[in-house]
């Protein structure tokens, strides 16, 4: 009679036991007069087994792309195609300057110009005799002028141009070098100096409009100075440095995002560039750089001195306005 109960216990508790995760659901009997019992569904949980890849070398083709897509060689694009397509590509850019040399050593002229505020600087050589550095200055000049030059400055045809075979002048022609940056200096594009008569005619165009307007502008009386730079290559430097003791003078970048960048910083990041100094303090600190390691001035007045500026090495040279 035990023994009864005791079965009769372990057969309800096992009925009453929930099922685990992952197990089917009891089948019902088979019908009379059935010989064979259905199989139980598929597992809801069970992992599908991943196809195998049927592209070639074992790669899944994409969708949408014929599997002999998959094998084709890359497009190389031929050197005419590239220059035909770099005749209307340009750089991006938000400043620009331009500089002439005068035929027969007349003198120079340098124009920059950079949100709508241009500076022209300008030296004339009159019988033999270097004149002073005259720096003229304002928002005088029409954004329809200066955005038409700005634009003609970043094509890529005109910034490139000389590796294309372009035919030297005559010498003595007078010559035109131009530069363009973006973002405070963060990205420099610059061109070799050409006879001006080589460049195209919507070009000198642009740029013979710039220079009337930019003559215009009335005398920068606040201009202190005018100071610009050129990149110095390591040997130089270490020659420089080391076997002559030329000082070299640490300058501090405060990085592409700050606003105000001093005018040694801001002429490093775009060799070429001529920036005029309007504030005093920053004059004083460019002239304690040149009582610290500056060379004596040549014919111009221009004195010169060595700074780094990260890991390069620039000369920097300083040129004082005329009264």
């Amino acid at each position: 009679m035990r023994t009864t109960q005791i079965l009769s216990f372990a057969a309800c508790w096992a009925l009453a036991t929930p099922l685990l995760p992952g197990q089917g659901v009891p089948l019902p009997p088979p019908p009379d007069g059935a010989d064979a019992v259905p199989a139980p569904p598929a597992d809801p949980v069970a992992p599908v087994p991943k196809a195998e890849p049927v592209g070639p070398r074992g790669v899944e083709p994409l969708a949408g792309v014929p599997l002999g897509k998959l094998d084709a060689e890359p497009v190389v694009r031929s050197a005419e195609e590239l220059l035909k397509e770099s005749e209307t590509a340009s750089v991006e850019a938000d400043t620009f300057w331009l500089g002439f040399d005068h035929a027969g050593g007349a003198g120079e002229t340098f124009i920059d110009c950079e949100a709508g505020l241009c500076f022209l600087l300008e030296r004339r050589v009159i019988d033999g005799q270097i004149g002073p550095l005259v720096v003229r200055g304002g928002r005088g000049v029409p954004d329809q002028v200066r955005l038409e030059m700005l634009g003609q400055a970043s094509r890529k045809s005109v910034l490139y141009a000389a590796g294309r075979g372009r035919i030297v002048g005559r010498a003595g022609a007078e010559r035109m070098r131009l530069g363009v940056s973006a973002r405070r200096g963060t990205s420099v594009h610059s061109s070799q100096s050409l006879p001006f008569d080589q460049y195209p005619a919507e070009v000198r165009a642009a740029a013979t409009a710039l220079l009337e307007s930019a003559r215009a502008l009335p005398v920068a009386s606040a201009a202190k100075g005018v100071v610009y730079a050129e990149f110095v290559m390591p040997q130089a430097a270490r020659r420089m440095t080391v076997l002559q003791g030329q000082r070299l003078i640490g300058v501090r970048d405060p990085g592409k995002d700050e606003p105000l960048v001093a005018p040694a910083v801001m002429a490093a990041r775009a060799p070429g560039r001529r920036i005029v100094v309007l504030d005093e303090l920053q004059w004083e600190v460019v002239q304690n750089y040149l009582e610290a390691g500056g060379t004596a001035p040549d014919p111009r007045g221009v004195r010169s001195c060595l700074i780094g500026v990260g890991a390069a090495t620039y000369r920097l040279f300083v040129e004082t306005a005329g009264e």
